[in-house]
């Protein structure tokens, strides 16, 4: 059974029950719309505007220039955190083992991310700063990066605690200097965000 997302989802083409992993594995890709899939059932928002792309890009750009070589940064990529009842996030951008992305896998594993990063758009500010703050550590993911790009961009990080919980690292704005994967990153985010 093909879910249609393209144009909008009409109750003809929606189940009548919660989504399993077959169906999104069955799902057409929506170029108009972020889908993800919580607890079974479909959220669906708009794509990310002109500035979220380009902050998305720089944050990936600067991972992938200063991780180490066994990890890869992706942009925008399916992660699955729980099967029953399916739970699937869209981070803006995930950071992968190189070996893991190596096998082309149509999406993560959540077990598999070590850090996940979330670009805060107008409609998506509670569910970043609390929804996926809150499944990112219920799930195990290490880092949880939040960039909210007001005046000025802002990046809160979070760390695993090891305990179901994250703890607050810090804000930051600017000059950013901080330890990720066991690596020291240095970048603007003034540099990042600007247009």
């Amino acid at each position: 059974m093909a879910i249609m997302v393209g144009t909008g989802i009409s109750t003809a083409s929606y189940p009548d029950r919660l989504l399993t992993l077959a169906d999104w594995d069955l799902m057409e890709e929506d170029e108009l719309h972020h889908v993800e899939c919580v607890e079974g059932v479909l959220e669906v928002s708009p794509n990310q505007a002109a500035l979220h792309q380009h902050i998305m890009y720089g944050i990936t750009v600067i991972l992938h220039a200063q991780l180490p070589t066994d990890v890869i940064p992706i942009q925008d990529f399916d992660t699955l955190l729980e099967d029953g009842p399916l739970t699937i996030r869209r981070p803006d951008v995930v950071v992968l083992p190189r070996s893991i992305v190596a096998g082309n896998p149509k999406l993560a594993q959540v077990a598999d991310v070590q850090l996940a990063v979330e670009i805060i758009s107008p409609s998506g500010r509670r569910r970043d700063r609390v929804t996926k703050l809150n499944e990112y550590a219920e799930f195990g993911i290490g880092e949880y990066w939040i960039v909210d790009p007001g005046d000025p961009t802002t990046l809160t990080v979070h760390q695993h605690d090891g305990a179901g919980g994250y703890r607050l690292v810090g804000d930051f704005s600017g000059r950013v200097s901080i330890e990720c994967l066991g690596v020291q990153l240095e970048f603007d985010l003034d540099e990042i965000s600007a247009i």
